[in-house]
């Protein structure tokens, strides 16, 4: 045996591949990226609602499924200016303001107002689209293309 090859069979000896499971995957990944994560949520006040349970099992399933990492940031990543004020705090007050009665006629192309104090939202309702999904199992014996040619054709 050569010394190449007893050196590849050492470090297959110290360090074998053992196939593991997407959790067990995020679990052996999440340290890792865990306290930048955490910071970066702080920092962007979002800590409350990602907890690290919800995390690894974000973590887990885009291992699972075999997303791009971005795919997995994407879920964190902040595109809106962070507001400043207690998010969990108290109830806040908004003015609802509408030329007609939203609570009963709420509909596609909807829009409103939202009032409390100096801030104002417009809000425009969309209609989420309904996607039916059908599945056709094609018989491969059936589905078969068959080329015929005359003698005028050249080929």
């Amino acid at each position: 045996m050569t010394q190449k090859e007893q050196q590849s069979n050492n470090l297959f000896i110290l360090s074998p591949a053992v196939p593991l499971d997407a959790m067990e995957a995020a679990a052996a990944v999440f340290p890792s990226l865990a306290k930048p994560l955490q910071k970066y949520l702080r920092a962007t006040r979002q800590q409350p609602w990602h907890t690290a349970e919800s995390v690894l099992n974000h973590l887990s399933t885009c291992l699972r499924l075999g997303l791009a990492p971005r795919a997995f940031l994407d879920r964190y990543l902040s595109y809106q200016p962070v507001l400043q004020g207690n998010r969990e705090g108290n109830v806040v007050s908004w003015a609802l303001v509408s030329d007609i009665s939203v609570s009963r006629t709420i509909s596609n192309d909807l829009n409103f107002l939202l009032r409390n104090g100096d801030l104002s939202l417009f809000v425009t309702v969309a209609a989420l689209p309904h996607i039916n999904l059908t599945e056709q199992v094609v018989d491969p014996k059936n589905n078969k293309f068959t080329l015929r040619l005359n003698s005028e054709t050249s080929v």
